[in-house]
């Protein structure tokens, strides 16, 4: 079998088959342990993830990420991060940035918001640390009810260990990153370097 750096699966514009594998470990005399992996990370790229049924979202590539995060930590001045919002406080939120939203969209949005909140709940989940300005804690989502009902989610998400989470004070003053949130995604995957996403919400 012979090899060119041109053809696709060196190239990567396109996802390796099965066979591409399987000849490629022949080739490169790959033990039977690592090939039976390599087989299997290419059985599971294969397939489909929950979150590729919601094309509005265009959000694939960040919440594939996500869904393989060995640790995520998240800065947020406007809201409290998705991973730690009840679905009345993510009903709200979506309302508020897109009032004029097709209410079918806007209920794919948020049952897409309350599947990515199963991740702590995993067999390995990630750690979760979550940076709060403490605008986020003050400021007026929905009615009181639903405010303090989200805050009684955060707490019970930090008293079962499924995140840290960390308040930055108006105390402080200002601060380099007080203008954007950003997610820090990092995998244990030597091959994998940590991901930033910078949050811009689309209407």
């Amino acid at each position: 079998m012979r090899c060119r750096q041109d053809q696709p699966h060196e190239t990567g514009s396109r996802r390796p088959t099965l066979r591409d594998v399987r000849d490629l470990c022949a080739l490169y005399n790959v033990d039977e342990s690592v090939t039976a992996e390599l087989m299997k990370l290419t059985r599971e790229a294969w397939e489909p993830g929950w979150w590729t049924q919601y094309e509005d979202l265009n959000l694939s590539s960040y919440i594939g990420l996500e869904q393989g995060a060995c640790s995520i930590t998240s800065y947020s001045m406007h809201h409290v991060h998705g991973l730690a919002q009840t679905e009345d406080y993510t009903r709200a939120i979506i309302k508020a940035i897109a009032p004029k939203m097709d209410p079918a969209i806007h209920q794919q949005r948020v049952e897409a918001q309350l599947r990515r909140q199963q991740l702590p709940e995993g067999e390995s989940p990630p750690h979760c640390r979550l940076l709060l300005d403490e605008a986020v804690l003050h400021r007026p989502v929905g009615d009181p009810v639903l405010i303090i009902v989200q805050l009684e989610n955060i707490l019970e998400l930090i008293s079962s260990g499924k995140v840290t989470l960390q308040v930055i004070p108006f105390g402080i003053g200002a601060y380099s990153v007080a203008d954007i949130d950003f997610t820090l995604l990092e995998f244990n995957e030597p091959a994998l370097p940590p991901v930033v996403f910078v949050e811009r919400p689309s209407r």
